[in-house]
């Protein structure tokens, strides 16, 4: 194995290859499994790191890479979407508030 200029290499691309494997798969766990507000700017980065690769795989000449990339992609968006917290959670209905003040009320409580 050797690394620029013939010299031999300090880390094989085995380790390379594995140490990223690992990052990437923590980055992903991390956007899937913390809060949403809290993991934005990780999810963020991924996304990124999605984007650039899909599009490195578009300019590929085979037909089956470029449409494993973007089926990729969709699954990729789907468990995004549907899999996860990030979805907005509706707003309690308003009568509900108005509906626990007034019973307050009714109970005597003060309002």
């Amino acid at each position: 194995e050797g690394g620029a200029g013939g010299s031999p290499a300090l880390i094989s691309d085995e380790a390379v290859w594995t140490a990223a494997s690992a990052v990437a798969a923590g980055l992903v766990a991390t956007t899937f499994l913390g809060a949403p507000n809290e993991v934005w700017p990780v999810a963020n980065i991924v996304n990124m790191c999605v984007a650039i690769t899909v599009a490195r795989l578009l300019q590929q000449p085979q037909l089956v890479t470029v449409l494993a990339a973007l089926g990729g992609l969709v699954v990729y968006d789907v468990v995004g979407v549907f899999g996860t917290g990030y979805q907005a959670a509706a707003p309690p209905p308003p009568a509900a508030t108005a509906g626990a003040v007034g019973a307050a009320a009714a109970a005597g409580a003060a309002v």
